[in-house]
């Protein structure tokens, strides 16, 4: 059994008793277990330190074989079958190697933007979106919402480079991605949330005192999040 990541043995057995592994082991290796309404499977467990965790089932599976899967890829299916784990129909990829894979494979709508049926939103409309965001008039993800009368995830997903990349390419996404989420309030706050922790306060405790999620604080103190902030 791999175990590129060195998780215990108990949370290894939860995932591998929920799958469907075939004789022939180039075939696709089935998640018997929750799957999301797109056929990926979720498998929920309470790591070593006794936190609750939610993995995307093939994730999971390339992480055993391969080792920490890097913040900025995604893991994709060579085989097209979502419930698949068989870590050889695993490849790590961009959001755009991703995208490209399935318009080779014919999978994907390749019309974009405004040429999409289901595009609600217009060019200009995004354009204006991202030189306000360069200019400084937003500072929030809802005050955005608010005066476009967007989604809130649609806007994540453009600062992502995930939706409307053919206009955000030619922006510097991660910039603007620390000036909406990642903003001097919110910089201020996780500021004070590493300095009540290295006074040897506890996750659970500085959750509490600035209300916020238990996973919110104990990202900063892992680094996951403001890393580039030094106490």
């Amino acid at each position: 059994m791999y175990n590129k990541l060195n998780r215990s043995i108990r949370i290894l057995h939860h995932f591998w008793k929920r799958v469907i592994i075939p004789l022939d082991l180039n075939d696709c290796w089935i998640w018997n277990g929750w799957t999301d309404r797109d056929g990926y499977g979720k498998f929920g467990f309470i790591d070593d330190n006794g936190i609750r965790q939610m993995y995307n089932t093939h994730r999971f599976s390339y992480e055993c074989y391969n080792g920490q899967i890097p913040e900025e890829l995604l893991v994709c299916h060579d085989c097209d079958n979502p419930p698949c784990i068989n870590p050889n129909h695993l490849f790590c990829g961009t959001q755009n190697d991703n995208i490209q894979d399935k318009v080779q494979k014919g999978r994907s709508i390749v019309n974009v933007g405004e040429d999409n049926p289901m595009c609600y939103h217009t060019s200009n409309e995004i354009q204006n979106i991202l030189d306000d965001i360069v200019s400084g008039k937003y500072t929030s993800v809802n005050m955005i919402c608010n005066d476009f009368d967007i989604n809130n995830q649609t806007v994540h997903e453009i600062l992502r480079g995930e939706a409307w990349n053919h206009i955000g390419k030619n922006y510097n996404l991660k910039e603007l991605q620390q000036k909406i989420l990642y903003n001097e309030q919110n910089r201020k706050l996780a500021k004070q949330i590493k300095i009540d922790l290295k006074s040897g306060l506890s996750v659970t405790f500085v959750a509490a005192k600035h209300q916020k999620h238990y996973n919110v604080v104990y990202r900063i103190k892992k680094g996951i999040t403001y890393s580039d902030i030094i106490i």
